[in-house]
C-alpha cells in the first residue's frame, strides 16, 4: 500500500488529535472492559481528591458549567494499523473515514439543547460538541451531582462526585464528558 501524504499545514494538528483520541479510547475501552454487561460505562469518573482538597458543600445549581464532550473515533482498529505503519492522512481523508458522523454530533448536539445548554457547537472534525450551562444542567444531563472544593493550593473549584452518564443512544458515539471538575487540570507536556 502506497503511504499517503498530507497535502496542508495541518499535520501537526491533525496528528495531534488523532493522538489524543486514540489515547482517550484506549483509556475508555478498558474502563468498559471492567463493567459487566448491560450496566453503562461512565463517561466521566468521580473526581477523586488528593490530600489537601476539601468538599466545602454542595455546589449552587447556578454555577456555570462549560463542557466539552469527546466522539468516538470510527473504524479506529484500521486507524490504529495506519498510525502503525506511519501512513498519513489528509484532514478531508480523516474526516470521510474516521471521524464521527454529523449524525452523531448532531444527536449529541441536540440532546444538550433539548437539556437547555446554550452556545452548543459542534468542531469542524466533529470530533469534540461544546456547550455552556449550569451545575443543573449537567446534573440533569449527565446523572451527576457536585460539590463545592477548595483546593490544596487555595482554589475554589468544583467537582462531579458520582459517576457521569450518558443515554444508551449516546454510548456509541461518546467517548467523554469533560468539564464536570476544575479541581485538576491537564497539563501539556509540549516543547
Amino acid at each position: 500500500m502506497k503511504p499517503k501524504t498530507l497535502r496542508n499545514s495541518s499535520v501537526s494538528a491533525l496528528a495531534m488529535t488523532i493522538s489524543l483520541a486514540l489515547a482517550s479510547a484506549t483509556v475508555m475501552s478498558a474502563r468498559a472492559s471492567d463493567n459487566p454487561a448491560g450496566v453503562p460505562a461512565a463517561m466521566a469518573r468521580t473526581t477523586v481528591m488528593h490530600t489537601g482538597d476539601v468538599v466545602t458543600g454542595v455546589l449552587p445549581y447556578t454555577q456555570p458549567m462549560h463542557i466539552v464532550i469527546a466522539l468516538k473515533l470510527r473504524n479506529s482498529d484500521q486507524l490504529s494499523s495506519l498510525v502503525a505503519a506511519h501512513q498519513t492522512l489528509t484532514p478531508a481523508e480523516f474526516s470521510a473515514l474516521y471521524a464521527p458522523t454529523q449524525i452523531q454530533a448532531q444527536a449529541v448536539a441536540a440532546y444538550l439543547t433539548r437539556l437547555g445548554y446554550k452556545n452548543v457547537a459542534i468542531s469542524a472534525n466533529r470530533m469534540l460538541v461544546s456547550a455552556d450551562g449550569t451545575a443543573g444542567t449537567a446534573q440533569a444531563a449527565f446523572r451527576t451531582s457536585f460539590a463545592r472544593v477548595h483546593t490544596h493550593d487555595g482554589r475554589a473549584a468544583f467537582a462531579n462526585n458520582s459517576d457521569a452518564y450518558v443515554p444508551t443512544t449516546l454510548h456509541d458515539s461518546v467517548l467523554s464528558v469533560i468539564g464536570l471538575q476544575n479541581v485538576y487540570k491537564p497539563h501539556i507536556l509540549a516543547q
